[in-house]
């Protein structure tokens, strides 16, 4: 018979149906998260370990290696919309997608960044938050000084890829007489 307290009963139904998730306050937080360009997504961050990952959003629903190349593996967490991205050599997070799921099974990410630019944004509302974008293609605006991509379908923003900022290319300086 299941626990009738209305409060540790509802906790025991989120444990359970979060995957092993040690926290699922955690992966609540993150689907929900707000997106820091350059950083990472609520409390998953750039540059932590994958251990670290693990140990406080659970195992992912879904594990893909990819060999050769700079990426070990991708963690997806389904249940929140969310893909991490590991290097090989050092097993640390480099990217982190957020967004639309690539299969039927999955929700959508729900976070936004701090200027409110979340899954369903148009191109405008994008450039309106960040200005024109200083690398784009049909189906992304890049701000590389900023560490954020957004994926962009039909003209709406469908994912956010948080990734390190590169610094912007220094102008030559000019030399007095």
């Amino acid at each position: 018979m299941p626990d009738v307290r209305v409060v540790g009963g509802l906790v025991l139904v989120l444990l359970a149906g979060c995957g092993g998730s040690k926290s699922p306050v955690e992966r609540v937080l993150l689907r929900e998260g707000r997106v820091d360009p350059g950083v990472g997504v609520s409390s998953l961050k750039l540059g932590m370990s994958v251990q670290t990952v693990e140990k406080t959003f659970g195992k992912p629903s879904l594990r893909v290696v990819t060999p050769g190349g700079n990426t070990a593996m991708d963690l997806v967490y389904g249940d929140v919309g969310v893909r991490v991205i590991v290097r090989s050599d050092n097993g640390r997070v480099v990217r982190i997608v957020c967004g639309v799921p690539d299969t039927s099974e999955g929700m959508s990410f729900e976070g936004s960044t701090a200027q409110d630019v979340k899954v369903g944004s148009s191109a405008q509302t994008v450039a309106r938050a960040y200005g024109p974008a200083p690398a784009q293609t049909a189906t992304t605006l890049d701000y590389p000084e900023l560490g954020i991509q957004f994926i962009m379908e039909e003209g709406r923003v469908v994912k956010m890829s948080v990734m390190a900022a590169k610094p912007a290319a220094s102008q030559p300086q000019a030399t007095a007489p």
